[in-house]
């Protein structure tokens, strides 16, 4: 029998405990071996499985250099609306190309959706579907989404989920997300109201666009409904950066270890929104540069405002 330490522990026990991860672990990095999967990969896999509800969904480490990445974030854009902004998100676009980002975060509606009230039909520009994304999604038109020679990764909004009402000519009901996509390489669509993306190998930005009943865009204080999802995750659920859309708001926090940023939107005050006393939008995008260290972990970030006023 072994011999028991200060903790009441059995140190024969204890070494059999190790003996067995120990082969565990070679057994899983033969299988790896295998399979031409290195440490990094198969890290991921089991962090993936481990945490199946924020695990990343698409990999972009590839983009780091010398340990810093640059990337753009915006934020409604709400296509077809009579109040969408081009002039805002093609200014934004273009800031973007000259301090050679490596790609676009969206984080949500980026259309205005489908008869989202009673009177929404008279809000919008384009009645026809295919129209509308014929118009809006070529870049050479005026009010046509940019194309600047990188990829935006797009999270569907609440506004682009009541195209699931609009039903097509074989009863199918709409994405529009997924119209988009197969539309434009360039826009690639993500996932619906979040997404992790991983950025570098041990680091992770979470995009979100809140549910309606879940974040107000009237809160008490504008840094509450960044405080309320941070609390959310929970253990190993954390992203480095969390950006948020749907607020139409600019604020920016480190909460319990999270960069937390709220992004302006690219959409004038609305009527609708006006009547539900719901604050005027701050207009623009953002540029982070992101810094990590040499293992490929979170270091410190700076941003850039590109902020319209009128």
């Amino acid at each position: 029998m072994g011999q028991v330490n200060g903790n009441g522990r059995v140190r024969g026990e204890v070494s059999m405990a190790k003996s067995k991860d120990e082969a565990l672990r070679e057994e899983l990095m033969k299988i790896a071996k295998e399979h031409n999967i290195n440490p990094r990969q198969l890290e991921a896999i089991v962090d993936s499985e481990r945490y199946r509800g924020v695990a990343p969904t698409i990999d972009l480490s590839k983009h780091v250099k010398k340990n810093k990445v640059v990337f753009g974030a915006l934020d409604s854009t709400r296509l077809n609306s009579v109040w969408m902004r081009p002039d805002i998100y093609k200014s934004v676009y273009e800031r973007f190309r000259q301090e050679k980002v490596s790609y676009v975060f969206h984080c949500g509606d980026i259309t205005d959706g489908f008869m989202r009230y009673k009177t929404h039909v008279d809000d919008v520009i384009y009645h026809d579907y295919d129209e509308m994304l014929e118009i809006l999604l070529d870049h050479r038109q005026p009010e046509g989404y940019p194309l600047v020679g990188v990829k935006t990764y797009f999270i569907g909004g609440n506004c682009d989920k009541t195209f699931f009402k609009r039903k097509d000519e074989d009863g199918e009901m709409t994405n529009v997300c997924t119209d988009i996509r197969n539309a434009r390489r360039d826009l690639v669509f993500v996932g619906w109201n979040g997404a992790t993306i991983r950025i570098s190998p041990k680091s992770t930005v979470r995009l979100s666009h809140p549910l309606p009943s879940i974040g107000t865009r009237k809160p008490y204080a504008i840094s509450w409904p960044l405080q309320r999802r941070v609390h959310a995750f929970g253990g190993g659920q954390k992203p480095d950066i969390l950006i948020s859309g749907y607020f139409q708001k600019r604020f920016e926090f480190a909460f319990r270890g999270v960069q937390s940023h709220m992004i302006g939107s690219c959409i004038s005050q609305t009527p609708i929104d006006a009547e539900r006393d719901i604050p005027a939008p701050a207009l623009g995008g953002v540029i982070f540069e992101v810094y990590f260290n040499t293992d490929g972990s979170f270091k410190e970030l700076s941003t850039l405002d590109i902020p319209f006023y009128d």
